[in-house]
């Protein structure tokens, strides 16, 4: 059962990826799966996968021949601003514009179809991986049934005598919505990677089990109470497993059956798959399998909980980085210090649903919690290591799964190995000083300009720009989860070009979330130092205006290259004999027409042009009139917009990059 769990992941990464490495794990898979089963077992397992495709067909579809639709459809999803709605086991992505529906809504839709698979937009790609492929452009939305579902009107029910605060952070520990009020608090147990012990989890589901089955005495009224609390939760993935693998393992036991709590596990994997293939890409399903089968496999078990943890931690710490490119090794400590505690905080909140008098107390108690964790939340210890590659992490798992085998043998080697985990720990972390060549890129910020040189032998970068969104936080959404991926932990200098916000907004949110050696925001500088690199400043001036932009020259990763910020024709006149040919060029003001003249892009004899944009900007950039002129001159164009983060420079092994969404 096993490997027929593993199958199913593996086709569906395939799938979505494209990556061969995962096909020859399937095969792989395969044939250990034909190996240990009998062949008629194996024929079984083999039509099992073929009806897997039959009923997820139109998950794997990405195509459609149709363009417009006028056709009902359920809402499967419902946010504050867009919603995902189905129609025949197709999923469409819509947005709400101001309409009040809810989950189940049946909606009567007329409007257009536009696939969402072939431009860049990280929204997108989280919208892929749940099977939405297409967007509907409705020019008619008709709301034809509006009842709320009934776990959500018994939701509402429970909490509607309950102060505002209170019920925020019911809302949150009891049915995993967060909040403006109880957002900071989620976010504090995030950087832990413990969101698990504030999102309802196996955690809570196991300790709610064994509270019920100490008050009746009979499992039967456990089961039938956290049944119905899971249907109110539509089922979270970590919380329906524990909940199943918990019943399926009396079942078995009662009965007498032979699963092992491997196939037991695999049974509920694959069930999970096959209802929901999206489920794959789901971090609750991810840390959930994975810590639990490599605990069964290698019968990793022990009384010392905090060994376990241990584990359970080593084996999470790829997902961690691929994810979050940082450690916090505080985790450790936090796990096991305050799981006793929120196991009381958890059971008192789900009794509180029930006991409206005591809401005074239950809000002491929150608030005692809350400022217990602020104070040793005061020594965490967080460490960027970047994200790792696909070899990293498999040679990784290689050695902790050999470290697994021997402990489980009792052999004393097993100590080499677990050395040699962390000392590709530690390569990940020293990547950034071991590699001396220089790089740099060209950030996707929205209708804005950030560019990153990444400093060789160290783990320091330069920002030119920091980009500026009035309605998003530039610097904590884009820019340092770009900077941490790289392992960088510090920037040595951020060079502001000039005052406009689409350059200088999210720069006091990046010196309050990261460190900030040196601000430069003075247009009369002559050179500045990038790495070892000397950039000319070709535009020194006193103003701080478009025409006032810093215009930096210079050579880094090999690449001779032009940043011209929002300078505009008057000024390319004025420098076009002091830049010589060039690589590559950053458009001036984001593709306007007020920059990039004809003659002045022809004289630099440019190769490569970087045009910094918003996807469906207000102010209709790049304009048609620059795109014509580099067509016309032979550059390759290169946009933000379109090809996300956009890189240059040699890797490890000194060979030349050119990184981009194609």
């Amino acid at each position: 059962m096993f490997f027929f769990f593993i199958g199913l992941v593996f086709v569906n990464l395939f799938l979505y990826y494209g990556n061969y490495l995962f096909l020859v794990f399937l095969f792989v898979d395969i044939f250990f799966l034909a190996k240990k089963s009998n062949l008629r077992l194996f024929f079984i397992l083999i039509i099992g996968l073929i009806f897997y495709f039959t009923i997820n067909i139109n998950y794997f579809s990405f195509f459609t021949n149709k363009k417009f639709i006028e056709e009902q459809f359920e809402v499967v999803e419902k946010k504050d601003s867009y919603s995902i709605v189905e129609n025949n086991g197709g999923k469409y992505l819509i947005y709400n514009n101001d309409y009040e529906f809810y989950n189940g809504s049946i909606l009567y839709l007329e409007g257009k179809i536009e696939s969402i698979t072939n431009s860049y937009n990280s929204f997108y790609t989280f919208l892929n991986k749940k099977g939405v492929n297409y967007e509907i452009s409705y020019n008619k939305l008709y709301i034809l049934e509006n009842d709320k579902k009934f776990n959500e009107i018994v939701i509402d029910s429970l909490l509607d005598n309950k102060s505002e605060v209170s019920k925020s952070y019911l809302k949150l520990i009891l049915f995993n919505d967060k909040d403006e009020l109880n957002e900071e608090f989620y976010n504090t147990f995030s950087i832990y990677s413990l969101t698990y012990f504030i999102a309802v989890s196996g955690f809570h589901i196991r300790l709610l089990l064994s509270f019920f089955k100490k008050l009746f005495h009979k499992n039967i009224i456990g089961y039938s109470v956290v049944g119905f609390y899971l249907y109110l939760l539509n089922f979270s993935v970590s919380s329906y497993r524990a909940f199943l693998c918990y019943v399926i393992k009396k079942i078995n036991k009662g009965i007498g059956f032979k699963l092992s709590n491997n196939d037991i596990l695999s049974l509920i994997g694959s069930v999970f798959i096959i209802v929901n293939p999206s489920v794959v890409f789901s971090l609750s399903f991810i840390y959930s399998f994975l810590a639990t089968f490599v605990l069964e496999i290698f019968k990793i078990y022990t009384k010392k909980t905090t060994l376990i943890s241990f584990y359970i931690y080593l084996i999470n710490i790829p997902i961690m980085l691929l994810n979050y490119y940082k450690l916090n090794f505080s985790t450790l400590f936090f796990s096991w210090a305050f799981s006793l505690p929120i196991s009381f905080l958890y059971v008192f909140s789900f009794l509180y649903l029930f006991l409206d008098k005591f809401y005074l107390l239950y809000e002491i108690v929150v608030g005692l919690f809350i400022k217990s964790f602020s104070f040793f939340n005061k020594f965490n210890c967080v460490v960027i290591f970047g994200k790792p590659s696909v070899a990293i992490v498999i040679v990784y798992y290689i050695f902790l799964m050999i470290f697994f085998v021997l402990k489980e043998r009792k052999s004393k080697v097993r100590i080499v190995y677990l050395f040699f985990v962390f000392v590709i720990l530690g390569y990940q972390y020293y990547k950034p000083i071991i590699n001396s060549n220089e790089k740099f890129y060209f950030l996707n910020v929205g209708q804005g300009d950030c560019s990153v040189f990444i400093i060789p032998n160290s783990k320091d970068a330069i920002l030119v720009d920091t980009g500026g969104n009035k309605y998003s936080d530039v610097a904590t959404k884009k820019i340092i989860p770009f900077l941490e991926s790289k392992g960088i932990n510090k920037l040595r200098r951020v060079i502001i070009t000039h005052d406009d916000f689409d350059h200088n907004g999210a720069l006091n949110s990046l010196k309050e979330n990261f460190a900030v050696e040196e601000v430069i925001e003075t247009s009369n500088i002559k050179e500045i130092n990038i790495g070892n690199a000397v950039f000319k400043n070709l535009n020194v001036n006193e103003k701080r205006d478009n025409d006032g932009s810093i215009v930096l020259l210079g050579e880094y990763g090999g690449y001779r290259l032009l940043l011209m910020g929002d300078a505009s024709k008057y000024i390319e006149k004025k420098i076009v004999f002091d830049v010589g040919d060039i690589d590559i060029v950053k458009i001036g003001h984001h593709g306007s027409n007020t920059s990039s003249d004809y003659e002045f892009l022809d004289r630099i004899n440019g190769k490569i042009a970087i045009i910094s944009v918003g996807k469906n900007n207000g102010y209709g950039h790049p304009h048609q009139e620059v795109l014509g002129n580099l067509y016309d001159l032979g550059y390759v164009v290169l946009r933000t917009d379109e090809n996300n983060n956009i890189g240059f420079g040699k890797n490890i092994l000194g060979f030349s990059f050119v990184d981009y969404f194609k």
